[in-house]
């Protein structure tokens, strides 16, 4: 059975990175991953929103890369944002204790959109 690769893309809309995740992190993909989040990790990017639409799988690894970033960006003041879950990583995610403390939302449309109404909040 072939692995599905791991393919993570940028873009920027409206100053959010925007970062679509596809394929499964897990063992041999989670150096790539962790790579690709690495500016975020850094504090380098303070809004941003992970699609993982085309999420597969997300090993612990992954997981606990996920809860850094969300003290990473508490802690700078950021502002973070999931999308795309399927139901299987959403319930990982809240037995572990990390979903209820995630802003996620079903589509990219939504997040940014919440995004986009926060930072019109917090400039009144």
């Amino acid at each position: 059975m072939a692995k599905s690769p791991l393919s993570v893309t940028q873009e920027e809309q409206d100053g959010i990175c925007i970062l679509t995740i596809t394929g499964a992190v897990d063992g041999d993909t989670y150096p790539e991953f962790k790579s690709a989040l690495h500016p975020i990790c850094r504090g380098e990017v303070k809004k941003f929103i992970l699609d993982c639409t085309g999420v597969t799988f997300l090993n612990s690894q992954g997981i606990g890369l996920l809860a850094g970033l969300h003290r990473q960006t508490m802690i700078e003041e950021g502002n973070a944002a999931l999308c795309g879950l399927t139901p299987r990583l959403s319930k990982t995610l809240d037995l572990v204790g990390l979903g209820p403390r995630l802003q996620i939302f079903k589509t990219r449309a939504e997040a940014l959109a919440a995004m986009q109404q926060d930072a019109g909040d917090s400039s009144s």
